[in-house]
């Protein structure tokens, strides 16, 4: 999240500690991801160390490398960023992490990508032709499937799947379709678009993933917006969803509940 400087001041920064230091005990779901993921990881009796295992789908250049381990430093992290200029910064930056240069689909071989603004925004396309003009060439990527990936890897579950790959979410979501059918996967993180927000092409609507999952025994628990716009508010976020089955039943007003109101579950 980007502050105006004017905002980020030392009194600012002070300010803004001691409020979330004061309610803690009322701290509410949708204000941290990986806050939120830590915490039902913990609620559905699941260890916080390398028996947990994170893809992270489209790790660009690391940024959610380094949000993750801030919650779960210790888990088994995998990168994959199949863009052959970004996953060179990627290795750069050299996340804790294991990195795959691969893309993450519904099927295995090869796919295109349009490199998009600045390399940044790369996105899987159907053909060459549907590349955006002026960014640079088409990219042919190696790409294969989460169920693929687990078998590769002799992952018996995977805890958490965040996917942010420019509206091609559903594609990793059928690539995983054995893992979750057999209840392998217990959280998904995915970049989405609500109503008329973001962008048709690189964002996929928040009702194609409710609609994809929920017959499959996932549920909504947050949503965390990414950026606004004037003429559109929400630009997009991202959803994250659970497989209900794995929460004990009742009511969670925030993050420190699934613990009874004892505190956010820092240890291990």
């Amino acid at each position: 999240m980007r502050i105006r400087s004017n905002l980020v001041s030392l009194p600012t920064r002070l300010r803004l500690a001691t409020s979330l230091l004061l309610r803690r005990s009322r701290l509410h779901w949708g204000m941290d991801p990986w806050l939120d993921i830590r915490t039902l990881l913990h609620g559905m009796g699941r260890p916080l160390d390398r028996r947990s295992v994170v893809f992270d789908v489209g790790a660009n250049l690391g940024q959610t490398a380094r949000a993750a381990r801030r919650w779960l430093p210790n888990v088994d992290l995998h990168c994959y960023e199949p863009f052959p200029s970004t996953f060179r910064r990627l290795q750069a930056v050299r996340p804790r992490a294991s990195l795959h240069q691969v893309g993450l689909s519904r099927r295995s071989g090869s796919a295109t990508m349009d490199p998009g603004v600045h390399h940044t925004c790369a996105r899987i396309v159907a053909d060459a032709a549907g590349a955006a003009e002026g960014h640079g060439p088409p990219v042919e990527v190696p790409v294969r499937t989460v169920d693929e990936e687990l078998g590769r890897l002799g992952l018996p579950r995977l805890e958490v799947l965040k996917i942010d790959v420019e509206g091609h979410e559903l594609d990793v979501l059928h690539g995983a379709e054995a893992a979750i059918r057999h209840d392998r996967i217990d959280l998904v993180l995915a970049e989405c678009r609500i109503g008329a927000s973001g962008s048709l092409t690189q964002h996929v609507p928040i009702e194609a993933l409710v609609a994809h999952l929920e017959p499959r025994g996932f549920r909504v628990m947050a949503y965390y917006t990414g950026a606004i716009a004037a003429d559109c508010g929400v630009h997009h976020g991202d959803v994250l969803m659970a497989r209900i089955d794995r929460l004990d039943p009742g009511m969670y007003w925030g993050p420190c509940d699934v613990l009874g109101g004892d505190g956010i579950p820092f240890s291990a």
